[in-house]
């Protein structure tokens, strides 16, 4: 029922070590990804990259959407990182990150460890291998796990919206704002508000109920006492259409990388589903 992420520190492992146990991440090497969401990501890790130019200029020349980690990036022989010294907790919250998997200890007052490892980077080249077969054939046990406390629901709801002139603007911005600042308050582009100024907004209790939930259709059911905007900390497309109570709704990137839309107080049901242009040839096959 409860939507989360998972992030993978990737220290010695690879993002895809939690997705292999199909859990959803919010990292990984894929293909392509969105521009939005590259420009998300690139404020994540900004506190890394932002001291190592190299660092910078690989992630955006790559696909590779990582927290990144030893041997990428030099970290603490004790083992253990402040991991507001690497990446932007507020924004990974903001993304439904909910869980962190790291080899190495992390130091945060917003991530409650679930589960203690043994860190081991200073093996012997011997005691490595060992330690990789035995990984193969047990699994490996040295991990830590995190859950963020601070971390934003998939779908909530919003009543005040800030607009802004530029997108370096709004990321900067976002970037600094604590994880509740961002749960009272979407950000966007100057160029949406035509298409959200003149809504009025303003609710006192919201619910959000999922009926469905799959890569290319989301269902659901909503009560307010309020107009309001619905946030989804989903990729933004503009592929992707929406219909409240069977009325066409245009979505709008919120928070840049992610899509939000209007919703009047007498909302009930709530639709949308991914319509890429190529879905045309597909049915016509």
């Amino acid at each position: 029922e409860d939507k989360y992420r998972v992030a993978v520190v990737a220290a010695d492992i690879h993002p895809a070590y939690a997705n292999a146990y199909g859990l959803e991440t919010a990292d990984g090497y894929v293909n392509a990804y969105p521009q939005r969401y590259i420009d998300f990501w690139s404020r994540v890790i900004e506190p890394l990259t932002g001291r190592n130019e190299q660092l910078g200029r690989y992630f955006r020349a790559g696909n590779r959407v990582y927290l990144f980690g030893y041997p990428n990036v030099p970290m603490p022989s004790k083992g253990e990182i402040v991991f507001g010294e690497y990446y932007r907790l507020n924004l990974l919250s903001l993304a439904n990150v909910k869980y962190i998997v790291s080899p190495i200890r992390l130091i945060d007052d917003h991530l409650r460890p679930i589960r203690e490892g043994q860190w081991c980077r200073k093996l012997s080249i011997k005691e490595k291998v060992l330690k990789s077969l035995e990984y193969n054939f047990r699994g490996r046990r040295d991990l830590y796990i995190y859950e963020n406390e601070s971390v934003l629901p998939r779908f909530f709801f919003v009543d005040r919206v800030q607009f802004f002139g530029t997108t370096g603007e709004l990321l900067r911005s976002m970037s600094s704002m604590d994880a509740n600042v961002l749960r009272d308050t979407v950000l966007t582009e100057e160029r949406y508000r035509k298409q959200l100024g003149s809504e009025r907004l303003g609710f006192s209790l919201g619910t959000i109920t999922v009926n469905e939930y799959a890569p290319d259709s989301i269902r659901l059911s909503v009560k307010l006492d309020g107009p309001a905007i619905l946030v989804a900390s989903n990729s933004f497309s503009p592929f992707w259409r929406c219909q409240v109570d069977g009325v066409e709704k245009e979505l709008f990137p919120a928070y840049h990388a992610f899509w939000g839309v209007y919703v009047n107080a007498d909302a009930k049901d709530i639709r949308c589903h991914y319509d890429p242009p190529y879905a045309v040839f597909s049915t016509k096959r």
